[in-house]
């Protein structure tokens, strides 16, 4: 009896282990549930109850031959990058299948698909307005609405080449970028001419503004001293003419008192010179000078000087006279 037990775990420990395999990276294990396809996520799974898909990223290039506007042949090379999309398993194995290569052959929907998307974008459009830029553009917004219908997702998408098929139109349209091209240069050189003289003209506005701010600046300055030097000017005259008034009034006061008290002359020393030269030099004439300071005190100062003096004369006459 323990033998059989023992016989029966065996039995079923390897059919565990050949039914149970282990789940590679690389590997998508898919199965199906209520009409649902799903996928196992556990390292774990039962290989007749299972379906294994490779989780490959396809890279595909495509070369498409279309028409533009006027049925002129344009040839288109693109290229993409695909891999499974795990939110859209059921369209991946509806469009490629339940083998291991259903991303690759999923993809070759996606050639398709560029291909009819490419000739309808080219047949609205004259040769001269198709471009890289636009074509890719299309391309990214088409591929967008309609990725879900293949379970796949674009990782890239690049337009490698948009040309006509007819070498002189090819040419002829190289010839005209190249003179638009031209053009543009010459036109962004001239503007840059422009900016540069309006940048010069405006510095040169600007530098004339400040100079003649400085001008007033410097006006203003030499105005300011100038009424302050004529302030200090003034104030000299003022002081000045305050003390000319005082030594006039000092004189006027002097000559009122030498013409109320005649004698006080005798005290001046123009007075004591000529009466040292009349003791010592009896037979000489003494000459005695005035400043014209001295004269400036008036008329009543010299009469009364000139009285004096005359007393004097007569008096040393008849001294002489007696003798």
């Amino acid at each position: 009896m323990t033998f059989i037990l023992l016989a029966v775990i065996v039995v079923l420990a390897l059919i565990l282990l050949y039914e149970f395999k282990i789940k590679t990276p690389n590997e998508i294990v898919i199965f199906e549930k209520d009409g649902k396809v799903k996928q196992r996520t556990s390292i774990f799974y039962p290989r007749h109850f299972s379906t294994v898909i490779q989780n490959d990223v396809h890279s595909a290039s495509v070369e498409i031959d279309s028409y533009a506007k006027g049925m002129i042949g344009v040839f288109s090379k693109i290229s993409f990058t695909a891999a499974a999309d795990f939110q859209n398993l059921n369209s991946l194995i509806r469009i490629g299948g339940t083998n291991k290569n259903a991303v690759s052959t999923a993809s070759k929907e996606i050639n398709l698909m560029l291909q009819s998307l490419v000739n309808g974008f080219t047949s609205k459009y004259e040769i001269e307005e198709i471009s890289s830029e636009k074509l890719y553009q299309h391309l990214q917004n088409e591929i967008e609405k309609t990725k879900e219908n293949f379970g796949l997702e674009i990782i890239s998408l690049s337009v490698q080449s948009i040309e006509p098929k007819d070498k002189n139109i090819s040419d002829a349209l190289k010839q005209k970028e190249a003179a638009r091209i031209l053009e543009q240069t010459e036109i962004a050189n001239q503007n840059a001419r422009i900016a540069a003289a309006e940048l010069k003209l405006k510095a040169d506005e600007k530098i004339s503004i400040l100079e003649h701010e400085l001008d007033l600046k410097k006006f203003e300055l030499k105005k300011v001293k100038e009424e302050k030097e004529s302030e200090l000017e003034f104030k000299r005259v003022e002081d000045e003419l305050k003390r000319k008034e005082m030594e006039l009034k000092i004189e006027r006061q002097e000559i009122e008192m030498i013409k109320n008290n005649p004698e006080i002359l005798l005290l001046s020393p123009q007075i004591a010179r000529l009466a040292e030269a009349g003791q010592n030099l009896k037979n000489a004439k003494t000459v005695v000078s005035f400043s014209p300071n001295e004269l400036e005190s008036g008329s009543v100062w010299i009469s009364a000087l000139q009285k004096l003096i005359n007393k004097v004369a007569h008096n040393n006459n008849e001294q002489k006279e007696i003798h």
